[in-house]
Parts: C-alpha cells; sequence; structure tokens
C-alpha cells in the first residue's frame, strides 16, 4: 500500500509540472492585447513574455515603427489545482502597478489568451492575440 501511494504521488508531481511546461512554452513569445474598451485606438499594446521577464511595449498602430516600452517586470506561470495563475510582479509605471498581481489565466492556446484579476470594485480582464 505504501509503494502504490508512492508511485500515485510521483506520477501527481509528474503530471503537475509536465502540465506547466506546456503551458510556459505556449505563454513564451509576443502577445498582442485586444483594446475592447476602445476598439477605435490608435494604440495597442504588446506583452513580451522572454525567459520569465515581461515587457509592455506600446505600439502606435498608424505608425508600427513608434514604439515605446512602457514597462518591465517579471512573471512566473503558477499551477494551483486544477488553475493556473500567472504572477506579475515589479512593475513600476503606474499605468501598470496594479497588473503586479496572480492573474487567473482563463485562457491559454497558440493563439490566444484571457487573464483576469479581482480588484477592488470590479475584475480586470485582458484579452491577447499570440504574434509571435
Amino acid at each position: 500500500m505504501r509503494k502504490l501511494k508512492y508511485y500515485f504521488y510521483t506520477l501527481s508531481f509528474i503530471l503537475i509540472f509536465a502540465g506547466c511546461e506546456k503551458e510556459e512554452e505556449l505563454l513564451e513569445g509576443v502577445w498582442q492585447r485586444v483594446i475592447i474598451e476602445d476598439i477605435n485606438s490608435n494604440n495597442t499594446e504588446e506583452w513580451h513574455f522572454i525567459d520569465g521577464e515581461l515587457i509592455i511595449k506600446k505600439i502606435n498602430m498608424s505608425d508600427p515603427s513608434d514604439v515605446d516600452t512602457m514597462d518591465t517586470g517579471i512573471y512566473v506561470l503558477k499551477p494551483v489545482f486544477e488553475n493556473t495563475y500567472l504572477a506579475v510582479d515589479e512593475l513600476k509605471q503606474e499605468g501598470y502597478i496594479g497588473y503586479n498581481a496572480d492573474w487567473d489565466v482563463l485562457t491559454l492556446n497558440s493563439e490566444q489568451m484571457v487573464i483576469s484579476h479581482d480588484v477592488y470594485g470590479g475584475i480586470t480582464k485582458r484579452e491577447f492575440i499570440k504574434i509571435e
């Protein structure tokens, strides 16, 4: 019976981390934010997830060569039972400080990502499409 428990725990451990590794591979790359609150905006954001570093860039849609790095920070994916959280930290710019949080990963595949987190008075939700 004790061996059976050991095998169960080992298999569970492997499955949890294998799943997280797959999600990390899906997350790596460049994601363009879909700004649903202002679909006519001339600006968009790109979130670059590269080896634990998050770089948020603002892109002028009428002149794509006009790029500003808005903030940089770190990230890690955290599996917790059936949920996955995107932990973002060390963002410093005023507009992004509120992004330092554990975001619920609602959708993550090779084409789209949807994340959200609770804030005072509601929920912040961000939607992205993968571009690289």
